[in-house]
């Protein structure tokens, strides 16, 4: 049995990037302070826009790593999920 579902696509999606910037908060800024005083902090900076840029890169190679094997249904969750994130880039960059 295959599992090729898109909504395991979209929490894998929705998962990575959240990981991602946990991954970056520890090993770029070690334990100076707390997880949710470095996203406030990059709130006051303007800086959340780009930090959830960056933290979706990773869903780029996992896209192209579910396409090459074609397993496209959790490809396409994969994508809309990093479509979501494009989507609060845009509000925060531009509207906020």
């Amino acid at each position: 049995m295959t599992i090729d579902r898109t909504y395991i696509g979209i929490s894998m999606g929705a998962v990575l990037p959240l990981l991602t910037s946990l991954l970056f908060y520890k090993y770029g800024y070690g334990g100076d302070f707390d997880y949710f005083d470095f996203l406030s902090g990059m709130m006051r900076i303007r800086g959340t826009a780009m930090l959830i840029a960056v933290c979706c890169l990773p869903n780029l190679a996992l896209f192209s790593v579910f396409v090459n094997i074609e397993k496209l249904k959790i490809s396409r969750g994969i994508f809309l999920s990093t479509l979501v994130y494009a989507f609060a880039i845009i509000v925060l960059k531009f509207i906020i």
